[in-house]
């Protein structure tokens, strides 16, 4: 059994945690999802926390990628450099003090061109990536040292010296430059100290100012001569940009811009809230000519056979590697009550439909669209335990996490932790309780519904955002929604499993901020169908099916949506109950025009 996984197979690591092998065994093949992220060119790929962005680049990484390609790394199609700027430690709040002053941008250049430099360095220094060191000269190696590395930065106003007498080998050529490089940063925090008491302070810098054409691409230049190093492309792996301030988020830009991607291919990640697209000079640059786009949730969301799919494998190498041989239906089994109860609506809805009763073009279509939310409604009938519905199965618990990753290990995660406190230590878990699986998906659920969004405004508070009466706005809109689709899923509407709102006319700056946010925090999947009218297209906000446990909603499938106006959206961000007096008062089908509800 292996170490990582030893106490809980679900247990979420951070990627940079993980070694090489583990990363190797855990990981799933998605680049048939992302076919051009592992491809020359630069590439944005969009997703919310836990989606999978971090781990995918974890792999990526020359390490792993000689393992799983079985390959020496001077022999990689690729080198890639891990820089995460969540890890950043120059302080944002000193360089705002630079804001509107000429050196604004020459300064964060250099802050995000030593911070990715330092980072490439560190990553070389320790040893973990086996390069074929013989393969490389002193010679070759003081050679890089100094034409691709103390020449740039003297070019750059550095003022150091050239102890070329310290490179006597490849190690040694990593841990000098990465001592300069940890030396400049030093230095430069220490002006930034300065400047936070003295914004006169910019003009007394005499430090070195590096950027990304006379120093960056100059080193990577000067590394790729180097046997050890593949003859090919250099794949910057910049991990959650969003957290760039503004300036470094127009330098970046500025970067993918000229198209050095032949030389080296920037793979930006970000949780969808990136700043801008424009360049420190106004530009700004698009798809597909400068980069291009991947949206995780998009795909996944959109083809739920595809993320089922990667899910199942993930798991299956979890349990594997944790030494659980049993299958992952097996493992996450359904309430077989619960199965048995919804069968026999289906054979009753398989009767009607051979009675020429149905309404679907073939009886499975029936069974599909209704037996479960026939079972739902049941619940919430003379029996009045809607509650007591069971999110169990690995089928349901697949689609709850609704497109990420994390939001199907976490909660497995805590029931496997229930499971072997309820069966005693010694004990060996062979799988999930239906019980148990249903508590945790419910807890799960209600944190990301009530607790998540109150940390979410504290740190507004804290941090002085302007966002909290947004939030505020988000938090009815998600009650509101939810009691819609409960409604609806307890109608005689042809379709019920209702998860999805498209507008029928234009958003106001209010709605749109609040869907923004809501996006932005993963309560809500963007994406765009045709509009009403049939002559252009309208954004679609799908709700995360996380959520369904908080309102007894049926997560298997959802088929359709629900054309709204932006004055309705507007009412339930402000004032839910009213809304849902509203709905209650002329039913979904006055509420709503009667054809607002569409089949995808």
């Amino acid at each position: 059994m292996s170490e990582l996984l030893k106490d809980n197979p679900f247990a979420v690591q951070s990627p940079d945690d993980i070694s090489a092998g583990d990363a190797h065994d855990l990981f799933v093949d998605v680049f048939t999802d992302f076919d051009k992220l592992p491809l020359v060119g630069h590439t944005f790929i969009h997703g919310p926390r836990g989606s999978g962005k971090s781990m995918m680049f974890r792999y990526m990484q020359a390490d792993c990628q000689s393992i799983a390609k079985g390959r020496p790394v001077h022999e990689l199609p690729y080198f890639a450099a891990y820089v995460p700027i969540k890890n950043m430690q120059t302080n944002f709040t000193e360089l705002k003090r630079l804001e509107g002053h000429a050196a604004n941008f020459v300064i964060n250049e250099h802050v995000l061109s030593i911070y990715i430099v330092e980072k490439l360095l560190d990553a070389l220094r320790t040893g973990k990536i086996e390069f074929d060191y013989a393969s490389t000269t002193v010679e070759q190696a003081q050679e890089v040292f100094t034409n691709s590395f103390c020449k740039p930065l003297a070019q750059c106003r550095w003022k150091g010296d050239n102890h070329i007498d310290k490179i006597d080998s490849v190690p040694s050529l990593f841990r000098v430059m990465h001592e300069v490089a940890l030396k400049l940063v030093q230095e430069l925090n220490a002006f930034l100290k300065i400047l936070s008491m003295n914004q006169a302070a910019v003009e007394d810098y005499d430090g070195p100012l590096c950027g990304y054409h006379d120093f960056i691409l100059p080193l990577f230049r000067g590394l790729r001569t180097l046997p050890c190093f593949p003859q090919a492309p250099f794949f910057l792996l910049i991990d959650d940009a969003d957290n760039l301030n503004v300036a470094q988020t127009q330098l970046l830009n500025a970067w993918i811009g000229t198209r050095t991607h032949s030389e080296v291919s920037l793979k930006v990640s970000t949780q969808l809230r990136y700043k801008t697209y424009l360049t420190h000079t106004g530009r700004s640059i698009d798809s597909p000519h400068d980069f291009s786009e991947i949206q995780i949730s998009t795909i996944y969301t959109s083809s739920h056979r595809r993320y089922f799919d990667r899910v199942k494998a993930i798991v299956e190498k979890r349990l594997r590697k944790a030494g659980i041989t049993t299958s992952t239906e097996e493992f996450f089994p359904e309430d077989q009550n619960q199965v048995e109860e919804i069968a026999t609506i289906a054979e009753r809805i398989r009767a009607d439909w051979d009675r020429g009763e149905g309404r679907g073009a073939r009886s499975r279509d029936d069974v599909t669209r209704y037996s479960r939310p026939e079972f739902i409604r049941s619940l919430g009938g003379n029996r009045k335990s809607t509650s007591t519905y069971s999110y169990s199965g690995f089928n349901q618990l697949v689609s709850l996490s609704s497109g990420v990753v994390r939001c199907f290990l976490e909660p497995a995660s805590h029931m496997y932790s229930e499971q072997k406190a309820t069966i005693g230590t010694a004990g060996t878990v062979k799988c999930i309780e239906p019980a148990i699986q249903n508590q945790k998906a419910r807890e799960f659920a209600l944190k990301f519904l009530h607790a998540d969004i109150e940390k979410l405004k504290r740190d507004f508070v804290t941090q002085g955002e302007e966002r909290l009466s947004t939030l505020d706005k988000l938090e009815n809109l998600l009650h509101a929604l939810g009691g819609t689709f409960a409604g609806l899923l307890d109608s005689d509407r042809a379709e019920r499993r209702v998860f999805s709102i498209a507008f029928s006319d234009k958003l106001d700056k209010e709605v749109s901020e609040t869907l923004r946010l809501g996006v932005e925090e993963g309560y809500f999947h963007e994406s765009t169908i045709g509009n009403k009218e049939g002559t252009g297209r309208t954004k679609l906000f799908v709700l995360n099916r996380v959520l369904a446990p908080c309102f007894n909603l049926d997560p298997t499938s959802f088929a359709g949506y629900l054309f709204v106006t932006n004055e309705r959206v507007k009412q339930a961000m402000r004032s839910p109950s009213s809304y849902l007096r509203d709905l209650e008062k002329v039913g979904h089908r006055n509420f709503f025009d009667s054809e607002q509800l569409e089949l995808l």
